[in-house]
């Protein structure tokens, strides 16, 4: 739970979403008053569930609609830039995949092919982006497999072995 992981985007996107829809954060960190102040605030701390640290994160993906990986701008002008390993695992699940549109996430999300991709610093169209995943599980499904297909092409430890010796060989 920190800054630039956009978790106040994803509260302030409950208010674009229908009341079935809830969020539940495995995870912490320094923000967690701030965000369920913030919950409670803008009148969703029934839908918003900060879960803490767990040991159990496949068995919570495999209960979850989608996986959502916000990320938002730092007060610097920074802002992240990939896929981070939570979202890799979460596609590698199978778990039909949201994220920002951040610099070099398309690795691994692309719009449309392996996820939806939304703006950064934009709750209401990220809320587009996981509405649309609710409303299409059929679609969602099939980008969910072309993401996990991805996961087991790019991030395997086979792959990784492979890329070393490549760049070794061309030295």
């Amino acid at each position: 739970l920190i800054r630039w992981k956009g978790h106040t985007d994803l509260v302030r996107a409950l208010l674009y979403l229908p009341p079935s829809v809830h969020v539940f954060c495995a995870g912490w960190g320094s923000l967690r008053e701030e965000l369920l102040t913030l919950a409670r605030e803008l009148g969703v701390s029934n839908r918003y569930h900060l879960l803490g640290s767990r040991s159990d994160t496949y068995e919570l993906l495999g209960a979850t609609d989608v996986y959502v990986q916000v990320h938002s701008t730092g007060s610097e002008g920074r802002i992240w830039m990939g896929p981070n390993i939570a979202q890799t695992e979460a596609c590698a699940a199978g778990v039909p995949s949201v994220s920002t549109r951040v610099p070099l996430v398309e690795y691994l999300i692309e719009d449309g092919v392996t996820g939806k991709l939304a703006e950064p610093d934009n709750p209401e169209n990220l809320a587009v982006a996981i509405q649309w995943v609710i409303d299409n599980p059929k679609e969602a499904g099939i980008l969910a497999k072309a993401a996990r297909d991805r996961v087991r092409e790019r991030y395997t430890v086979e792959h990784m072995v492979n890329q070393y010796t490549d760049m070794y060989l061309s030295l």
